[in-house]
């Protein structure tokens, strides 16, 4: 008997830790309409949930604090539920309304459909480059971590992780026009009420942000570029599209002639709204209008432009994944952009990244004093790790500094002629990585495994 205590404390914690309120979303069916001159918006939400997700007896999610939920549905039933303001950091508000649904009557439920509608002010409450909100010049709108404006199934500061957005409906008056990320199926305009469909397949949660404006739309093969009316907008739409065209006409023929850019959105924006979210660039109007002198957008564009050409069909088993899906983007743009900038960019800009790794390798922090995650072997990284160390560590400026060592060591030419090799392919594997790189670099041997398999980084690799 004495032992009984600790056997029910056990059972509980064991209970309790399979009752997770906050599924795992597998797909959202999303249907928005935003009302600018009212700072409001009506929304509906289906939502199937992983066949992996267990809960006991209810399922919580969070809108913005705004937000209120009319009702929530499973099937033909409407479920009960209890709303609550509560404190949550990934809000711009720090605030969001917290609904507990009951579905214990039902047992666990693979698919919820949600009913909400509100109002969206802006709040800088959490900082100042919150610029999230509606309001007559339009809907700017993030997503996780910034402004769930769709439930959002996760505590705070919890990871995020990818979804299917099946079929994101915006309707918008007529004059304004919305951009989501993904692929646009269509566009129409019935009774004043602009009706766009969108689709994005396996996009990480904060990848959802939602943007409309009385926006000029242009193209160019698959990319779209958004901006206002006037006649400086429409320049730097112009000097954008330019741009783009050189790039792609260098993509082409250093890297693959068989790619072309995937559709790919660029939008002017309005202060602090500077963000790259999936396959969705905005520049706020200060760089747009001054894109032909700016480096920043630059190279941000042509970072989220080359990933068509330098990566074929990969595999997520395979051992070199990280590096392939998010190192080769993060570097093979850069001498492109060097020689387009000219002036010893792409050098300076390489030992700037060299001194910002060493630093994170002493620290263990980034630049703005958050712990990182602990750096592993580039060959250790899986494709699960993606999203903990993109843009952060290891993928950017470990890997950068190992295809630039290729390069140096190479010469310019030759790695001109590797990269043709490398990526004419329907398929990269590490398997073809490791032969066309000994091809071109004969007994390197040695040094791939001392970058790849190990977080060394001698003096004889370094940038001089």
């Amino acid at each position: 008997m004495r032992f009984a205590p600790v056997c029910l404390i056990l059972w509980f914690l064991s209970v309790s830790a399979n009752a997770n309120p906050y599924p795992k979303v597998q797909s959202y069916e999303l249907k928005a309409s935003f009302q600018p001159e009212s700072s409001y918006m009506v929304g509906s939400a289906v939502v199937v949930f992983d066949p992996e997700a267990t809960l006991n007896d209810s399922v919580v999610f969070v809108l913005h604090g705004e937000l209120a939920v009319d009702s929530v549905r499973a099937g033909d039933k409407t479920l009960s539920l209890s709303q609550d303001k509560v404190y949550y950091p990934y809000d711009c508000s720090l605030i969001a309304n917290r609904t507990a649904v009951a579905v214990s009557s039902e047992g666990f439920l693979d698919e919820l459909e949600v009913f909400y509608r509100g109002p969206f002010h802006l709040s800088q409450v959490r900082a100042e480059s919150d610029y999230m909100r509606i309001d007559p010049t339009g809907v700017y709108l993030r997503a996780y971590y910034y402004s769930p404006w769709f439930p959002i199934f996760l505590e705070g500061q919890v990871d995020g992780y990818s979804v299917d957005f099946a079929d994101v409906l915006l309707e918008v008056p007529e004059d304004f026009v919305p951009v989501f990320t993904g692929n646009q199926v269509s566009d129409s305009v019935v009774d004043g009420t602009r009706r766009s469909r969108w689709q994005a397949l396996d996009a990480y949660l904060y990848q959802a942000q939602c943007t409309a404006r009385r926006f000029e739309h242009r193209t160019l093969g698959n990319v779209h570029v958004y901006c206002l009316s006037d006649p400086a907008s429409l320049a730097g739409a112009d000097s954008i599209l330019a741009f783009v065209r050189e790039l792609s006409d260098q993509f082409v023929a250093r890297y693959s002639s068989k790619a072309e850019a995937n559709e790919f959105h660029i939008m002017e924006m309005p202060e602090y709204g500077n963000i790259s979210s999936g396959n969705v660039v905005g520049f706020t109007s200060d760089l747009w209008l001054t894109f032909d002198e700016e480096i920043f957008p630059k190279r941000t564009l042509a970072h989220e432009l080359v990933h068509a050409f330098v990566q074929p069909p990969i595999r997520r088993e395979d051992k070199l994944a990280a590096l392939m899906v998010e190192g080769f983007p993060s570097y093979f743009h850069l001498p492109v952009v060097g020689e387009m900038l000219g002036e010893g960019w792409y050098d300076d800009y390489m030992i700037d990244v060299q001194e910002a790794y060493l630093t994170k390798r002493e620290t263990g922090l980034d630049h703005r004093d958050n712990p990182l995650p602990a750096e592993k072997p580039i060959d250790q990284l899986t494709f699960e790790d993606i999203s903990e160390y993109k843009d952060r560590f290891v993928l950017n400026d470990r890997v950068r500094l190992f295809l630039d060592y290729l390069r140096r060591q190479m010469g310019v030419e030759r790695f001109d002629e590797y990269c043709r090799a490398l990526f004419a392919t329907s398929g990269l594997t590490s398997a073809r990585f490791y032969r066309v790189t000994e091809e071109y670099l004969p007994g390197s041997d040695d040094d791939m495994a001392l970058w790849l398999s190990t977080t060394e980084y001698p003096e004889r690799f370094r940038v001089r």
